[in-house]
């Protein structure tokens, strides 16, 4: 367990990762969502990596372009 406290010798900062890493692929998963209805990939990917988890909720609400 030494080893863990010498990488990350405060906890904040794992718990700051943790967090980062799950909004991004909370952006990742609206950027597929949007992107499966028929919007703009880049346009999302930015609103996604931006927005998080809001980004989801937006992109769940999203009239489908696609017909």
């Amino acid at each position: 367990m030494d080893w863990i406290q010498a990488a990350w010798p405060n906890p904040l900062l794992s718990i700051l990762i943790a967090a980062a890493i799950v909004h991004c692929v909370a952006g990742l998963w609206a950027t597929a969502i949007a992107t499966r209805k028929g919007y703009a990939y880049l346009q999302w990917l930015v609103i996604g990596l931006i927005g998080g988890s809001f980004a989801v909720l937006l992109s769940r609400r999203l009239s489908d372009r696609n017909s």
